[in-house]
């Protein structure tokens, strides 16, 4: 269980079993309108973290926070800005950059930025060959006298917060009634139902899982905030991705030199067998695009060996891409939250399931591993 006390005393507490830490904060404002979603809130935070929350908000907060204290580095210029987008430097929000300017949309990326993500985020902005603005944060997760938090299972919560914060000052100032809030991400992953019973939970994240952005979406129409979350792939797979892209040689190149993996930061390097560099590495095979990218398991007879500690996500792949009816592929994509209730909606969302786990399954078979 976290509980969370939210207000006047001007801080924020995390209560975890043998765990506190306290944050200052400004106290909070509209405190009935806050109160009032509570219950959404603490259900959301539940879905996206698996942990238990609880909110208590306190009253009197002043009417408009002040100033943030600090020197800004610089000032975005939100004139003329229509939307906004996630931007990680990973594989879909680079494409998602890529395919929003093609149609004449012109967003301001959010990014949130360790010191190697802020790296290679510049690194790709710097060769999409855009001029667009720019927001990027850094949320530390530290408590004072305990463990820090490395699961990071909140960490989409705060990016959608100050993707949030953007979309209200942009229709603000450019006097929309709603501003499209860009999350790109393929729906395979979108979607990232648990490859074997026992990763259910924090081991498959729920970032932009749709029942997630259902759940924010309701939460930000009820407190007033004009943003419209959207994710234009949820319906391709990554490969399609790639391949709708119509990337050029350069593009081609760029696009291995993005980031998939989580653990690169340990070495600089994305290891090449984790589930994300699977999906990944699939998604180039898939599209016939070259994959260059450095990984610590490069070669067939390194990524694909199956002994060891580092096996458990080739041996979780082997197993999900194996064929099973669709009632059991039903049952396996329910378990990471509900799907649209709408039946053409929830057949997509199957169907974009189905052809991710082809792309697993070919790029397998093509690299000699058996997967019968």
């Amino acid at each position: 269980m976290i509980s969370l006390a939210v207000g006047a005393a001007g801080w924020v507490g995390f209560r975890s079993p043998g765990d506190y830490a306290a944050f200052e904060f400004p106290p909070l404002p509209r405190h009935d309108q806050w109160t009032a979603v509570k219950p959404l809130l603490e259900n959301t935070l539940d879905f996206l973290t698996g942990d238990r929350w609880s909110f208590t908000f306190l009253p009197n907060g002043p009417s408009k926070p002040n100033s943030v204290g600090g020197k800004l580095r610089k000032k975005s210029n939100l004139t003329g800005v229509d939307s906004v987008c996630l931007y990680s430097g990973g594989l879909d929000s680079w494409l998602g950059v890529k395919h929003l300017a093609a149609n004449g949309s012109n967003p301001i990326l959010v990014s949130h930025s360790y010191p190697q993500d802020a790296q290679r985020q510049n690194y790709l902005y710097d060769r999409l060959g855009l001029t667009l603005q720019r927001l990027a944060f850094n949320a530390s997760p530290r408590q004072s006298g305990g463990a820090n938090d490395t699961t990071m299972r909140g960490r989409s919560f705060n990016f959608l917060a100050m993707a949030a914060v953007c979309a209200d000052a942009v229709a603000e100032l450019n006097s929309l009634n709603q501003v499209p809030l860009y999350i790109p991400e393929n729906g395979f992953i979108a979607l990232n139902a648990p490859l074997t019973p026992r990763r259910i939970g924090s081991h498959s994240t729920r970032t932009a899982h749709p029942n997630y952005l259902s759940l924010m979406q309701e939460l930000f129409d009820i407190v007033g905030i004009k943003a419209r979350i959207q994710n234009p792939f949820w319906n391709q797979t990554k490969g399609e991705m790639m391949l709708n892209a119509s990337l050029s040689v350069d593009d081609q190149r760029y696009a291995s030199e993005t980031v998939s993996c989580g653990k690169w930061k340990r070495k600089s390097e994305q290891c090449g067998r984790c589930l994300p560099c699977l999906i990944r590495r699939s998604s180039f095979h898939r599209s016939g695009i070259t994959d260059t990218t450095k990984y610590t398991y490069s070669v067939p007879q390194n990524f694909a060996e199956r002994e060891g500690v580092k096996k458990d996500d080739l041996l979780a792949v082997i197993r999900a891409v194996r064929p099973t009816t669709p009632n059991e592929r039903l049952a396996k994509a329910l378990k990471t939250g509900p799907l649209p209730t709408a039946n053409n909606d929830r057949q997509d969302w199957l169907a974009v399931y189905d052809r991710g786990l082809a792309e697993l399954r070919d790029y397998l078979i093509s690299q000699g591993i058996k997967c019968d």
